[in-house]
């Protein structure tokens, strides 16, 4: 589980099954007041993030949790200091959305990038023939770019909160947006990352 070394007393972890994921250390140099994990992700998987406070959680404020899967925010809740140490933490399941009054839950589960390896061809030079490898074909565009630069991100954030007050609904719908298909990837555009698996959600 993911222990934030500034935040004493505060657990996250991510379930498959009802069992939390093996995890891995990061070399790099973590943010500050923050703290990277490296999972195995299982493909078609559902899994569900898990937080937890114990009794070495030195804060008395009620506190924020901002979900994003791959870049994009997927919850937004805000537990009351009351609740914080509820047996079992707090599981995030799904994303949520609220569509003419009613309400639904789009679980989250893993999915393997598709990677399309680079073009064998054999070319004739002067009666010997050799291999090449050219890239796939499909351009970089910065677009793509972009979904590859969050893919495969589970960002849990915490806040600390004062005066949480009540406010009245707007009553207008609240989509979530789904996490559009990556698509097939170009194999050099990971190569350095070893990114194998990004999130979706997939409403029940």
């Amino acid at each position: 589980m993911a222990i934030l070394p500034d935040c004493p007393g505060l657990e996250v972890k991510i379930v498959v099954d009802g069992e939390p994921l093996k995890e891995y250390e990061d070399d790099g140099t973590p943010a500050p007041k923050s703290v990277t994990k490296y999972i195995e992700a299982v493909s078609d998987a559902k899994f569900e993030i898990n937080y937890a406070f114990n009794k070495d959680y030195p804060h008395a404020y009620d506190v924020r949790v901002v979900v994003k899967l791959d870049g994009q925010q997927v919850d937004d809740s805000l537990d009351p200091y009351s609740t914080l140490f509820r047996d079992g933490g707090h599981t995030v399941s799904g994303a949520t959305s609220c569509l003419d009054g009613k309400w639904f839950m789009a679980d989250f589960r893993f999915s393997q990038l598709t990677i399309d390896p680079p073009t064998t061809f054999i070319q004739p030079l002067r009666r010997t023939y050799f291999f090449a490898d050219t890239d796939s074909g499909r351009h970089i565009d910065k677009r793509l770019s972009k979904k590859l630069s969050t893919a495969g991100e589970i960002s849990i954030a915490f806040q600390h909160i004062k005066n949480i007050r009540a406010s009245r609904s707007s009553g207008k719908d609240i989509r979530i947006r789904n996490t559009s298909q990556i698509g097939n990837v170009p194999e050099k555009a990971v190569q350095v990352s070893g990114l194998s698996h990004y999130a979706r959600y997939v409403l029940t």
